[in-house]
């Protein structure tokens, strides 16, 4: 007999979509969740990572959040400016911004 924790992929019945933030449910003896905006992810449980099917691109968890795994530096500046312009429209307002240096990406 299954366990029901094995029926699930290794983050559980249910996750975060990382584009939306909505809830997404795990289909059951795989390795899938289903957004119905954003299609498939598959968990990697070798890896950890939360890919996405359509795009090939990769998240990882870390503290409950997902981020994206970049693969070029111009990725990550556009995720940084995103997320500044994110915290503007909430009213904060960015005096220094710190980046440590780039050993390899």
């Amino acid at each position: 007999m299954l366990n029901s924790a094995s029926q699930y992929p290794i983050f559980g019945p249910e996750i975060q979509c990382p584009h939306c933030r909505q809830a997404i449910a795990a289909l059951t003896l795989t390795d899938t969740y289903l957004c119905q905006r954003h299609g498939a992810f598959e968990a990697d449980p070798d890896t950890r990572d939360l890919v996405h099917l359509q795009s090939n691109r990769c998240w990882r968890e870390w503290q409950g959040e997902w981020y994206r795994q970049h693969t070029h530096p111009d990725g990550i500046r556009f995720e940084i400016h995103e997320a500044l312009d994110r915290l503007y429209t909430e009213g904060f307002r960015a005096t220094k911004l710190w980046l440590p240096a780039a050993t390899s990406l």
